[in-house]
C-alpha cells in the first residue's frame, strides 16, 4: 500500500524527515511535563520531554514537543528551562523541522498554530 503520495507535502515532510525518523528510533524515555510545573497559560497545550540515548547524542540532554490543543494559536507559547524539569541553565534549541536554532537562553519560546505542534532539541551551552 502507498499511502505517502496520498499526503499533502508538509505532512509529508513531518513523517520523513531524517531528523525526525531519527529521533522516533532512539528515544529512550518520553513523558509528559507535569501541567502544574508550567506557567500560566500552557491550560491548552502540552509539552512531551524525551531523552536520546546516543553516544553521538550524549551532549543533547533532551527534546520536548508542544502540542497546541486550542482553536486559537498561540505566540509565543514559553516557559523557562527549570519549569520544563531541566536545570536553570541557558541552553539554544533547535527546530527539528525548520533547523532554525534559537539564541542561548534561560527560556524557550515557540509560536504554534491551532492544533499545532513543534519540536525542538536542546543544545548545550
Amino acid at each position: 500500500m502507498r499511502i505517502l503520495p496520498k499526503l499533502d507535502g508538509y505532512t509529508r515532510s513531518l513523517v520523513t524527515k531524517p531528523d525526525a525518523t531519527f529521533h522516533r528510533s532512539v528515544v529512550v524515555v518520553q513523558r509528559p511535563v507535569d501541567l502544574a510545573s508550567l506557567p500560566a497559560g500552557f491550560e491548552n497545550a502540552r509539552v512531551w520531554r524525551a531523552t536520546i540515548n546516543t553516544r553521538a547524542h550524549a551532549d543533547t540532554p533532551s527534546i520536548f514537543a508542544f502540542f497546541n490543543l486550542d482553536n486559537k494559536s498561540r505566540d509565543p507559547c514559553a516557559a523557562t528551562w527549570k519549569e520544563l524539569g531541566l536545570d536553570d541553565k541557558r541552553h539554544a534549541v533547535q527546530n527539528t523541522f525548520t533547523m532554525d536554532t534559537s539564541k542561548v537562553s534561560k527560556d524557550v519560546s515557540v509560536t504554534l498554530p491551532a492544533h499545532g505542534s513543534t519540536v525542538v532539541e536542546v543544545q548545550l551551552e
